[in-house]
C-alpha cells in the first residue's frame, strides 16, 4: 500500500518559503526500488533526505493547487530502460529557498514490497 508523507527538510522549506514570501518550486522527481525496515512508521518517511535506492529520474509534467494541498504530477520514461525496473519509491523534490542550486527532498512516497 502506498503511503506517503512530506519529510521534515520538506516541511522546513515550506515553512522558509513562506517566510520569504516565495513561491515553492517542485524541480524534480526521482523512482526508485528501494523499501523501508519498518514501513508502518511515519518518522521513518519523514526523516528521509534521499531515496533508499535511487534507478531512475522523472519529470514534473504538471503542479495544480487543489484547495490546500497541490497536486503534482510524475512522468517517468521507461525509453531507455535496458532491464524490468519494480518502482517501489517516488520522490519529489523542491528548490532550496535559500539556495537555489540545491533541491531538498518535500515528499517521500513508497509503495512497500506488494
Amino acid at each position: 500500500m502506498l503511503k506517503a508523507y512530506i519529510t521534515t527538510v520538506g516541511a522546513a522549506a515550506l515553512t522558509r518559503a513562506i517566510a520569504l514570501h516565495q513561491a515553492l518550486n517542485f524541480s524534480a522527481a526521482e523512482v526508485g526500488n528501494g523499501t523501508l525496515t519498518d514501513a508502518v512508521d511515519p518518522d521513518l518517511y519523514k526523516a528521509r533526505t534521499a531515496l533508499v535506492a535511487k534507478q531512475k529520474d522523472a519529470g514534473i509534467s504538471s503542479v495544480k493547487r487543489q484547495g490546500d494541498a497541490a497536486k503534482v504530477s510524475v512522468q517517468l520514461s521507461n525509453a531507455d530502460l535496458s532491464a524490468a525496473l519494480t518502482v517501489r519509491e517516488i520522490g519529489v523534490y523542491v528548490t532550496d529557498p535559500d539556495n537555489s542550486t540545491q533541491k531538498i527532498l518535500f515528499c517521500y512516497a513508497n509503495f512497500g514490497d506488494t
